[in-house]
């Protein structure tokens, strides 16, 4: 789904550069193909910023918890002291270090074209407001998606990288100058009549109410009502809670169909899991899976046995520490959380490459 909003956004990009072509008189195609290359590189940072790998959550509250708004805190920790790593879930030093050179990166080009591309762009002051009021835009879009969080060093970096692509477009110039081919070069120029700063904002936001628009239809595609999670709770043969996860479990026509889901916002369960397997009548069936946070940041939270006991007394769960349960007879669901220190994730993230083992018997 996020690859519909990235074409969305290609859509919207490329339409409207279309559509002033179509009422210009003249059309310049080299600097057309450097604009086309100049967009690509914004859909890029566009990708890479919202849409990579991400869950739209819309839970602000959450999203807060996990922001930076201390100016050099992540950056300072990854050059200065990389044992005090504690910005976000999982955040280790070759994390940080991947953080702060592909922020820096990443808006290299857009400086450049900008430079490229409009004249009263080549100041550095002018190349890092755009980059900060672009940054701030995204970041603050971030607060609704489930992996990316709001970092003010994040803005820095991308606006940082704003001049460094300045000064790319001035070593250009200095090797065009050389050769007396400065004329190819500002031919290139896209004529603003003062209101590059206005059309950037607008431009900026019409982007930014698309994404909102996307990523709501998608969040509550993904999601169900509190009406159909009630409904669908109370129709289990089966159902357990467990630190804000619900469990149901049911068995019908040979097969057993099993769900977690967890809350969040605007009264919607999002569903964490889900398996239906078929099963023999009167023999036991045992299945266990892990299962992680609401937002599936792939760093194991728990793990979930269930199915059916015919005749099995206790049930023994290893994870971490062996967990040994007594069992009814017929369907039933266990949890076995990880019991980590201050914030489960990250010590696990720390810890594990793989993740742990875990595993589950019957006991007679």
């Amino acid at each position: 789904m996020n690859y519909v909003i990235l074409f969305l956004f290609a859509c919207l990009l490329f339409g409207t550069r279309i559509r002033y072509l179509r009422k210009s008189r003249s059309i310049h195609w080299v600097r057309e193909i450097v604009v086309f290359i100049a967009m690509l590189f914004l859909l890029i940072y566009i990708f890479l910023t919202l849409l990579k790998a991400s869950t739209f959550t819309f839970d602000l509250s959450y999203a807060l918890t996990k922001a930076n708004f201390i100016p050099f805190k992540g950056i300072s920790a990854v050059l200065l002291d990389p044992r005090d790593l504690t910005l976000g879930i999982g955040i280790t030093l070759k994390n940080g270090w991947y953080n702060v050179v592909g922020n820096l990166l990443v808006t290299v080009p857009l400086g450049f074209f900008s430079c490229l591309l409009f004249k009263s762009s080549r100041k550095w002051w002018r190349l890092f407001s755009y980059g900060v009021l672009l940054s701030t835009i995204i970041e603050s879009l971030q607060l609704l998606t489930s992996v990316n969080f709001f970092d003010v060093d994040d803005i820095l970096l991308n606006a940082l990288g704003f001049v460094i692509g300045g000064m790319a477009y001035a070593v250009v110039v200095f090797m065009f100058k050389r050769f007396k081919k400065w004329d190819d070069l500002t031919r290139l120029e896209i004529e603003e009549n003062g209101r590059l700063m206005p059309t950037f904002l607008k431009s900026t936001v019409a982007l930014a109410a698309v994404f909102l628009a996307c990523a709501l239809g998608v969040f509550l595609k993904e999601t169900i009502s509190y009406q159909t999670f009630e409904e669908t709770y109370a129709q289990a043969n089966v159902s357990k809670e467990f630190d804000g996860f619900y469990a149901t479990l049911s068995k019908e026509k040979g097969e057993l169909s099993f769900r977690i889901y967890h809350e969040t916002s605007f009264n919607r369960f999002y569903q964490v899991a889900g398996l239906t397997v078929p099963i023999q009548e009167g023999e036991n069936y045992l299945e266990v899976m892990s299962f992680s946070d609401r937002y599936q940041l792939s760093l194991q939270y728990g793990v979930v046995a269930f199915g059916y006991n015919e005749r099995a007394k206790q049930l023994e769960i290893d994870y971490e520490f062996p967990l040994r349960v007594e069992l009814p007879h017929g369907l039933f669901i266990e949890f076995h959380p990880f019991r980590g220190q201050d914030y489960p994730f990250q010590a696990g993230y720390l810890e594990w490459e793989e993740g742990p083992r875990y595993d589950a018997l019957f006991i007679d």
